[in-house]
């Protein structure tokens, strides 16, 4: 779909948020791995090496037990990957299910999204 989106439009970069849904016994060791693979990919596929990419760590009302293993994993990965920034989880609040975002979070994680990315767009233009 991002090909064909690229026919009449220009891809700037790439923005990552994690889900909750890989804090499950033995899918966390792996998602390190498989994630880093699939960003490399997506530049790979796209002919676009150089590609931004900015990775969202999760909530901080979530971090705790194997979720805090999850977000370590999500900033190894950014840590690890050329011109990939993590951007921390907001702690502003959810919607009532201790589990997706408020609307106040989800401007300010929309506004750490934007800061990282500019960031990026920088850089390659280096």
């Amino acid at each position: 779909r991002v090909g064909i989106a690229c026919e009449s439009g220009l891809l700037r970069g790439i923005l990552w948020q994690q889900g909750e849904s890989d804090i499950e016994a033995g899918s966390i060791e792996d998602y390190g791995i498989q994630l880093a693979k699939v960003l490399e990919s997506f530049r790979q596929r796209l002919e676009l090496p150089e590609l931004p990419i900015v990775v969202g760590g999760l909530p901080a009302y979530l971090l705790s037990g194997s979720a805090v293993e999850l977000d370590r994993s999500i900033r190894s990965v950014a840590d690890g990957l050329r011109g990939c920034l993590y951007v921390p989880g907001c702690a502003l609040g959810h919607i009532g299910d201790c589990l997706h975002y408020n609307t106040d979070s989800q401007r300010e994680v929309g506004y750490r999204y934007a800061l990282a990315m500019q960031a990026l767009l920088e850089w390659v233009k280096r």
